[in-house]
């Protein structure tokens, strides 16, 4: 490298620490890392390096700690370069392309306290060597096909050993159920294989991750004093939330989600952890109502239920100020949605409520979450109009400030959602910050659908299908130039489709079935890609490609459909014209009533007529009998 050469050799030749980590650093270490004999510590960790390592930086008589994390470089390692390192206390070689290759009965001529090997090809056996580390502090060989089982020499070390880091191998096996006194505060053994009970947990243990696995039996009613992180989702964890729990004061994260946990959520959750940040529960077989001791902790950011079995009406959740995401959906609560959402909870940027019993109207004040980019209030009872509010939703001025509030709740907890996206169930993650979205399918909802949604003109997806709105299409909607899922299926809208809708060029998902909408069906643009002819079926008056009806003139003048539709609008026009002739009789009445020449000439005029009709059939039958006679 050029910086290398304008150094001094006397610089060169004596540099004994290189810390260079987080810059752009290009091409590969070759030509100048292995001739810096004095170096101790070398920290090249987030970088651009290639290549492989040269055989010269092993042979550093000096090294105590080599850190070359998340590069790109390559190649094989073995056990004969490994034991060059002699006096190393410190390896990071995680996050590259490299493979770790070395025999089972190598003994290292080292004593580490630091290795980190995340990635680096070391399965399928556990690493043997590691027995002979006595002074090993901090251990990470996650993402390394290792599909083994746990020696017991390993649980051995816990007494010296404080990080573990294991996840997303295919290690198999139990856990020791007393894991004694152990100097460990981190332990991750996510997304493995390990089954049986959940062993009891040591006290000082800071973060624990044991989710995407096989346990079983229920969760210990042990205290975790200094628990922060606790991660147990899908497993096959039973039972009910132990009240120990509640003892657990400093706990930040709670992720039970995916079990089957049963019973309520203990009252007393929330009351003294004045740091809870995330509770997912979601998706277990929780019953009864959400304590409201929740919100105790000004940091709550995220609440996840949904997939529960909840009831009642809607939780009081006010005092949650500072809350992102609040998932409900799926349950079985009813009521009406509460208004001071819109007045307390004005961080919320993702509410789910879908798959519930809620009825009433939409509050108006939900128009007042300045941050949200997630309404979803599908499948509910809901009814009532559209709120017009709902245009005041400034969610353009919203995308510097959003990625901010997910990134500090992703810093700790892997966000995910279910959203309705083109007619399909999808879960999102780390792209969540990305999505608008506003789906209020599968309601009561009436009433028009207000020109004040197309001022949305970021929103990406819209839901408004199996409701019973009425009127046309907003004109308008063409203005709307971020939308990518367009669903007003299964309602009561009559008129033509807006030309309009062939301006939204990122449209990939229609659906119109199901209306009474009626003339051509526009072409143009992104139309043009849409032809499948169920997006307009249910239609009957629509014509034009891509339905099989063709626009004749007898067929697309049919306008009737655009008036009234129910029969009690018929029997209002049958009332409305007897009565106008009635009431037209009646004036006719009055007038010859009360003015006597009037009504002179006109029976003079009836006289007249009358006689005249009388000459005229009398003529007409004698002309008959003659015509008879001869």
């Amino acid at each position: 490298m050029e910086w290398v050469e304008m150094l001094p050799r006397c610089v060169r030749n004596n540099l004994q620490s290189l810390y260079l980590g987080y810059n752009n650093l290009k091409e590969n270490l070759s030509g100048w890392l292995e001739h810096m004999d004095s170096l101790t510590d070398i920290y090249l960790g987030s970088n651009l390096l290639t290549g492989s390592i040269p055989a010269g930086v092993w042979k550093l008589p000096n090294l105590i700690s080599l850190d070359l994390y998340n590069n790109s470089l390559e190649g094989v390692i073995s056990d004969i370069e490994l034991s060059y390192l002699r006096k190393i206390q410190s390896l990071d070689l995680s996050l590259n392309t490299l493979t770790v290759r070395v025999r089972d009965d190598w003994i290292p001529p080292f004593q580490i306290k630091e290795i980190l090997l995340a990635s680096c090809q070391l399965g399928p056996n556990f690493p043997a060597w590691l027995k002979s580390q006595s002074r090993l502090e901090l251990l990470d060989l996650s993402k390394n096909k290792i599909a083994d089982t746990l020696p017991t020499w390993f649980w051995n070390m816990s007494h010296f050993i404080s990080y573990v880091h294991l996840s997303e191998n295919q290690i198999k096996g139990r856990l020791p159920l007393l894991m004694g006194s152990t100097k460990l505060w981190y332990l991750n053994l996510s997304s493995n294989q390990f089954e049986g009970p959940l062993p009891s947990l040591p006290h000082n243990l800071l973060i624990i991750d044991l989710s995407n696995n096989f346990f079983t039996g229920v969760l210990p009613n042990i205290v975790l004093p200094q628990i922060e992180y606790l991660f147990l989702s899908n497993n096959d964890i039973g039972g009910r939330i132990p009240s120990a729990l509640c003892e657990s004061t400093f706990l930040v994260v709670l992720d039970l989600s995916n079990n089957n946990l049963l019973g309520e959520i203990p009252k007393c959750m929330g009351k003294s952890q004045e740091q809870l940040f995330v509770i997912d529960v979601s998706t277990n077989n929780l019953v009864g109502s959400i304590p409201d001791s929740l919100c105790s902790s000004k940091y709550i950011s995220l609440l996840k239920f949904n997939s529960n079995g909840f009831s009642g009406e809607f939780p009081s959740l006010q005092n949650c100020t500072g809350l992102v995401i609040l998932d409900l959906g799926y349950n079985k609560f009813s009521g009406t949605i509460s208004f001071w959402i819109g007045e307390s909870l004005t961080l919320l940027m993702i509410l789910q409520l879908r798959s519930n019993m809620f009825s009433g109207g939409i509050p108006e004040q939900i128009a007042q979450l300045g941050s949200l980019q997630v309404l979803d209030l599908s499948s509910n009872n809901l009814s009532g109009p559209l709120p017009r509010s709902f245009g005041n939703f400034s969610w353009k001025a919203l995308k510097q400030g959003r990625t901010d509030r997910i990134n500090n709740i992703s810093e700790s907890y892997s966000v995910s959602l279910s959203l309705d996206i083109k007619g399909e169930e999808l879960t999102i993650w780390r792209i969540l910050y990305l999505f608008e979205s506003i789906d209020l399918s599968d309601n009561n909802l009436s009433g028009e659908i207000p020109d004040e949604i197309t001022y949305l003109h970021t929103l990406q997806y819209l839901n408004l299908s199996r409701n019973n709105l009425i009127g046309h299409i907003p004109e308008k909607i063409g203005e709307m130039q971020s939308l990518e899922s367009l669903d007003l299926a299964m309602n009561k809208l009559f008129g033509d489709i807006p030309q309009s809708l062939s301006a939204l060029t990122f449209l990939s998902h229609l659906n119109l079935s199901y209306n009474n909408l009626s003339g051509v069906i526009p072409t143009g643009n992104q139309l043009q890609t849409l032809e499948d002819p169920s997006i307009y079926i249910g239609n009957p008056y629509l014509c034009g490609p891509p339905s099989t009806r063709n626009c004749s003139a007898n067929e697309i003048n049919y306008k009737d459909n655009e008036g009234p539709k129910d029969k009690f609008e018929w029997l209002w026009i049958y009332f409305s014209v007897v009565l106008g002739y009635l009431s037209g009789f009646a004036v006719f009445c009055g007038v010859l009533l009360l003015n006597n020449a009037w009504r002179n000439a006109l029976f003079s005029v009836i006289d007249i007529i009358c006689d005249k009709l009388c000459i005229v059939t009398k003529v007409t039958l004698a002309r008959l009998r003659q015509r008879y006679r001869r």
